[in-house]
């Protein structure tokens, strides 16, 4: 116990923390920089703006963190311990369902949505609610399979799509954001965190031989229950709900 750690035990230790500290300081400058670049090109009130219902997402999100908490730590690899890859498609299948689930909300009911917990002067924002929907489903699903690959110790194959997310967002925001404004930097984020998404779900299919059919069909059911849910929401109402309107949309959604 009083030891200090071997040699080789600190250089495998610090260079694993390497890339992954390329790719934690990668995805923070990437989820921040269409926030930046809309205060260069139109000011900080179009920065406001896109900020607020980015913050609503992050509840979202937790469910998808604690899945990947739970996880994650089942694809160690250890002295007569293999990859729980069982665990990690049943996942995958739940984060699939429940992310598909808050779609229609999302998109339907963006505008009595940013209403209710934002407030009037935040009417613009629920176009950026909608325009995030993409960027909603991918958001909640990315926890687990970027925290799986690491957890196999293959985390330098992370770093070029880190690094290659970085890159989409800044390009997809110069190009999108002058014309389309705050509508033009959600757009950006989804296509960025698309593709940082897929690219690890395709690593997880190298790495641990993922079950890509079941995934879609999964996905599939989860849309096709999206849509039928937005249509009952749109037949309650898009704009102002009453207590009633917000009870009978939730539960017949």
């Amino acid at each position: 116990f009083w030891r200090p750690p071997r040699r080789a035990t600190i250089r495998l230790v610090s260079g694993y923390a390497g890339p992954v500290f390329a790719i934690d300081a990668s995805y923070t400058l990437s989820s921040s920089l269409s926030v930046l670049l809309l205060g260069a090109y139109i000011g900080s009130a179009a920065s406001g703006v896109f900020t607020a219902p980015a913050k609503l997402i992050v509840l979202i999100q937790y469910v998808g963190l604690s899945t990947a908490y739970g996880v994650a730590p089942r694809l160690a690899r250890g002295e007569g311990q293999e990859p729980n890859v069982k665990a990690l498609n049943g996942a995958l299948r739940g984060l699939i369902g429940f992310q598909c689930l808050v779609l229609a909300p999302a998109v339907v009911w963006a505008h009595p949505i940013t209403r209710l917990l934002l407030g009037s002067g935040y009417g613009r924002s629920a176009n950026v609610l909608a325009a995030l929907a993409p960027y909603i489903f991918f958001s909640g699903l990315a926890p687990l399979v970027t925290t799986g690959v690491s957890y196999t110790g293959e985390a330098k194959r992370r770093v070029p799509i880190a690094f290659a997310t970085l890159v989409l967002v800044a390009v997809s925001g110069v190009v999108l954001i002058p014309s389309h404004g705050v509508v033009g930097a959600a757009v950006a984020t989804d296509i960025a965190f698309g593709f940082y998404t897929l690219a690890h779900i395709w690593l997880c299919r190298r790495l641990l031989d993922l079950r890509l059919r079941v995934l879609a069909w999964s996905l599939a059911s989860g849309l096709t229950a999206a849509a039928a849910m937005g249509i009952v929401l749109e037949l309650v109402g898009t704009n102002h709900l009453t207590i009633r309107d917000w009870f009978v949309g939730g539960v017949g959604g």
